[in-house]
């Protein structure tokens, strides 16, 4: 693009990771959708520190009510093998037992040979309408993320 035109401006616009970050957000944020729990059906998490895995919309979900009482919802598969993560409650942690992964609750590594981080998908209580809120990637056409 000639420098001074409006594609080279725009172009502009998006340069650096903070535009890009900010797309990407957009995107994700266009391509997500909201599924609402009712919380009677939630009753195996209804104490703290307890856990259930869900598959919603041909997504597996893990659910978990940590020591301080909030809802985290997490993709389960580990950033390492592939194997799935399950909740320990003695040390209020995701523990992969492939190959000794762990995460903390907002999903960070914090130890063993994953990678990345584990997906973390929003939530929000709903206590008006006694629902929990999850917000899912939607499916891409061939049924998969």
């Amino acid at each position: 693009c000639p420098p001074g035109s409006r594609r080279a401006a725009r172009a502009q616009l998006d340069l650096g990771p903070a535009g890009r970050r900010r797309r990407e957000v957009a995107l994700a944020e266009r391509a997500a959708v909201v599924k609402a729990i009712q919380l009677k059906d939630l009753e195996m998490i209804a104490l703290p520190r307890s856990s259930v895995s869900l598959r919603i919309d041909s997504k597996d979900v893990l659910l978990v009510r940590g020591a301080n009482n909030e809802i985290s919802a997490f993709n389960p598969i580990c950033t390492h093998k592939k194997c799935k993560v399950r909740f320990n409650p003695m040390k209020d942690r995701l523990d992969c037992k492939c190959h000794k992964s762990s995460f903390n609750l907002a999903g960070e590594v914090q130890g063993g040979p994953a990678p990345k981080d584990l997906e973390v998908y929003p939530t929000r209580l709903d206590e008006a309408k006694s629902q929990l809120l999850l917000k899912l990637p939607r499916s891409s056409k061939g049924g998969k993320t």
